[in-house]
Order: C-alpha cells, then sequence, then structure tokens
C-alpha cells in the first residue's frame, strides 16, 4: 500500500511539471490585457499627444520588453515588442503612430495561433471597457468613407506588403469589433479580432486595443484599428 502512495505522489508531481506552458502564458495575457484596459487615457504612461522623445525615454530599456524598433523608414511609427519566452502562444506589441513630434494613435495588439486565445482576449477587453464606459458606440462612423472601410474590413481581403522587395499577398478577415467614445477624455477607443491566413496554410488571430483622438479621428487610425 505505501508503494501505491509514492507511485500516486511521483505521478501527480510529473503532471504538475507537465502542465504546458500555454496555461501560465495565458494567465499573463490575461493580467495584461487588465493593465491594458484598466484605464481609457494613459496606460504605461503612454498617452495621446505624449512627445515623442518622453516616449523614447519611457520605453527605453524596460524590463520585461525589448527595443524600440522603426516600423517605417521615417520614424513616423514605432514598435516595442513584449519579452515572451520563444514558443509562447501569445505575442504582445505596442505600435504608435507619430504626427509630428507627439503621439497620434497607439495599439496594443496580442497575436497567437489558437482562436480560444483570441477570444478570450477580446471578450475580456470588451468586458473591461464595458465596465468602464458603458455601452459601447454602434454609430460612431456613419461617414460614407469609413462605413467602406468597415465593409471591406468585414469580406475576405487581400493584404499587400512589401517584404524584402517583393509583394506578399495574404488573406485577412475582420471577424469582430467594438468601439466607443469617452467623452470625457475626448478619446476613441476600438477593440477588435481579426484572422490572417499566412504563407504556409496556418492562421494568425490578432487582436487590437487602439486609441486615438475623438477630435481627430483620421481613417488611418480607423483602417489600422481593424
Amino acid at each position: 500500500m505505501p508503494k501505491l502512495k509514492y507511485l500516486i505522489l511521483i505521478l501527480f508531481m510529473l503532471f504538475n511539471t507537465l502542465i504546458p506552458a500555454s496555461v501560465s502564458a495565458e494567465l499573463d495575457v490575461r493580467s495584461e490585457v487588465k493593465t491594458v484596459t484598466s484605464a481609457v487615457d494613459n496606460i504605461y504612461t503612454l498617452y495621446i499627444g505624449m512627445p515623442k522623445e518622453d516616449f523614447k525615454q519611457n520605453f527605453s530599456n524596460v524590463a520585461g520588453w525589448g527595443s524600440i524598433v522603426n516600423y517605417d523608414k521615417y520614424g513616423h511609427v514605432l514598435d516595442v515588442p513584449r519579452n515572451y519566452s520563444k514558443g509562447d502562444p501569445v505575442q504582445e506589441k505596442i505600435r504608435v503612430y507619430f504626427e509630428g513630434n507627439k503621439v497620434y494613435y497607439y495599439t496594443f495588439s496580442f497575436s497567437t495561433s489558437y482562436k480560444q486565445f483570441a477570444d478570450q482576449i477580446y471578450d475580456q477587453a470588451v468586458k473591461n471597457f464595458l465596465s468602464i464606459l458603458g455601452e459601447e458606440n454602434k454609430h460612431s462612423y456613419s461617414e460614407s468613407s469609413a462605413s467602406k472601410i468597415i465593409t471591406d474590413l468585414k469580406k475576405h481581403k487581400m493584404l499587400t506588403e512589401k517584404r524584402g522587395g517583393k509583394e506578399d499577398y495574404r488573406y485577412y478577415r475582420l471577424e469582430k469589433s467594438s468601439s466607443w467614445i469617452d467623452i470625457e477624455n475626448n478619446i476613441r477607443l476600438f477593440v477588435s479580432l481579426a484572422w490572417t491566413l499566412e504563407d504556409d496554410n496556418h492562421y494568425t488571430y490578432c487582436v487590437k486595443i487602439t486609441r486615438c483622438s475623438n477630435a481627430d479621428p483620421c481613417f488611418a487610425c480607423i483602417w489600422d484599428a481593424w
């Protein structure tokens, strides 16, 4: 009988060591999504209108985050990736768009190959914003051009990007989205979930949480938010 108890104990210990890393990573991501959606106008010191130099200073050499990367050659768009272990199921990144030397709008994105993770992230973000801002704004974009963008994105769409000087075609589809207007802070918020069919025929799901000024909501922001 004692041998059986020892065997059960050993099996229990082995089971716990074999729990996939994705479980702990998922919990970390939940905490991160909670942080990213805990406030409307200021996340990790980042806010609309923030001077570029302040952004670079605040997001350089930050524990848990990678180095700032130029997304475009002009430095108008900067990326800050979260440091996760190789093989983690969810990858996070901040993308910041500048007009002049100030933050114009910014996006926290969570990318994963697992749709269930993407759904959970999206649902949590929407739930958090609902608790802060109430019912989402379903009529923010009556403008014809903005409506066309949303209509196009809800269809299968070919994404064209230049990689190494070559055209890269990928299927893209917006699955769902929500938006709010925070009158007090004059900010628009978007949460979206979309998938991309990659070259090797696997799907990447991406949840984006975007903030821009409600006083000047450019269509580029609306496009990038979805």
